[in-house]
Order: C-alpha cells, then structure tokens, then sequence
C-alpha cells in the first residue's frame, strides 16, 4: 500500500500488471507440463525398443520357427473347421430350398 502512495500508481494497474505476471507463470507452467509428457513418452517408447531388441536377442531363432509354424498350423485347422461348417450349412440350405 506505501509502495502505490510513494508511486503513485492505481490500484487497478497493479493488479493488471499482477494478473499479467500470473498469466505469464500459467503459460511457462503449461509448456514445461506439455515438455515432460513429451519426454516420458520419447523415454517409454525408447524403453520398449530396448526391450524388443533384448527379447529378440534372447530368443533364438528355432523357438521362433517353431511358434511360427505352430500358429500356422492352428490357423489352418480352424480355417479347415470353419469352411466344414460352412459347407454343411449351404448344403442344408440348398436342401431346404430344393424341398420348398
């Protein structure tokens, strides 16, 4: 209060100057947010690749042949499952057809 009668400033320019002071902060206090969510997520995905590249390392070649060739020969049973069903079905609807 002294400092605005020693001046001679308004009120009202203080407090505009304080709330521009105060937008200021917000705004640096934004955009040092918006950094560290921008390098947690570079520092995950650079952990995730080390990671990968660990796995793949660690895994030799044979086991990956072998679930590779096991999930082939899955997919084909129940390819081969899927298109009997099929079959029986458009059999029985033919059938249903043939009699109407």
């Amino acid at each position: 209060m002294t400092y605005l009668l020693f001046v001679g400033m308004d009120g009202r320019i203080a407090a505009f100057q304080g709330g521009l002071v105060l937008g200021y902060f917000l705004r640096v206090w934004e955009n040092v947010t918006a950094y560290e969510r921008i390098l947690d997520e570079e520092a995950a995905q650079e952990a995730e690749a080390a990671v990968a590249d660990e796995i793949e390392d660690q895994i030799p070649a044979e086991v990956e042949e072998q679930l590779a060739d096991d999930a082939e020969t899955e997919l084909l049973d129940r390819f081969g499952e899927i298109d009997e069903e099929l079959a029986d079905e458009l059999r029985e609807k033919l059938e249903e057809q043939t009699r109407s």
